[in-house]
């Protein structure tokens, strides 16, 4: 018997189609697959949600988040104390080249470094102990000149040379042949003592270190040598 359309009667060797259950999607096939047989639905709906969060947070780990404002403002600024050349003879001067450049998207700031201000230093003797500084302390003035700083656009720096042994009765006491190392310290603080020189420029706040750097007196070597 031929099938022709428009019979009630089904065609013999045509399959019934079940109509009103749709099949099965392809997120019930997925969701089958992940979870355990004998599951109750509490434990499903847990483990559900246990997934989502750990998949929100590898998201997050992966794209990346926003850095904090104080990352941020710690990148305002490089600053770096590096010496004028790594070996000096003893009793020679030992001279550091300071320098900040700005690396903000907008104008900042800042000390020429051409005075004994704003710069903090801590120096390692050959015997890897730290090295009393002779003298006066920083220099907390009271009143600042204008031509004493300057305002540094995105990428620009300024550099100054600094004496930082034993000079004029201040300084420290290098007189060891050996290695030392030394890191130094920058910041304008508090930044409302010079908003009246600066204006609406940008001061950048907290303090800006330099890496660890080391320069040699005498000797490279590791002893030291009274």
């Amino acid at each position: 018997m031929k099938c022709r359309s428009g019979m009630l009667a089904p065609c013999a060797g045509v399959k019934k189609r079940k109509i009103g259950r749709p099949g099965p999607r392809a997120s019930d096939d997925l969701h089958s697959a992940l979870t355990p047989r004998g599951w109750d639905k509490p434990m499903m709906k847990t483990s559900s949600i246990c997934f989502l969060v750990l998949l929100l947070a590898f998201t997050a780990r992966a794209t990346g988040q926003a850095p904090t404002t104080e990352s941020v403002e710690r990148r305002a600024l490089i600053f770096r104390a590096l010496p004028a050349k790594h070996l000096f003879a003893r009793g020679e001067d030992v001279v550091l080249v300071l320098s900040i450049r700005n690396e903000s998207a907008g104008p900042v700031f800042v000390s020429r470094l051409l005075q004994d201000e704003f710069v903090d230093f801590k120096v390692s003797g050959p015997d890897e102990k730290e090295v009393a500084w002779q003298g006066k302390g920083r220099i907390d003035s009271k009143s600042y000149s204008p031509s004493g700083f300057t305002v540094l656009k995105h990428g620009e720096k300024v550099s100054a040379r600094r004496t930082i042994s034993l000079k004029n009765g201040q300084g420290f006491l290098i007189g060891k042949s050996g290695q030392y190392s030394v890191t130094a310290e920058y910041s304008l603080e508090p930044p409302e003592y010079f908003a009246p020189i600066a204006g609406n420029v940008k001061i950048p706040n907290g303090s800006f270190s330099s890496v660890k750097t080391t320069f040699c007196v005498g000797t490279c070597g590791s002893g030291s040598q009274k």
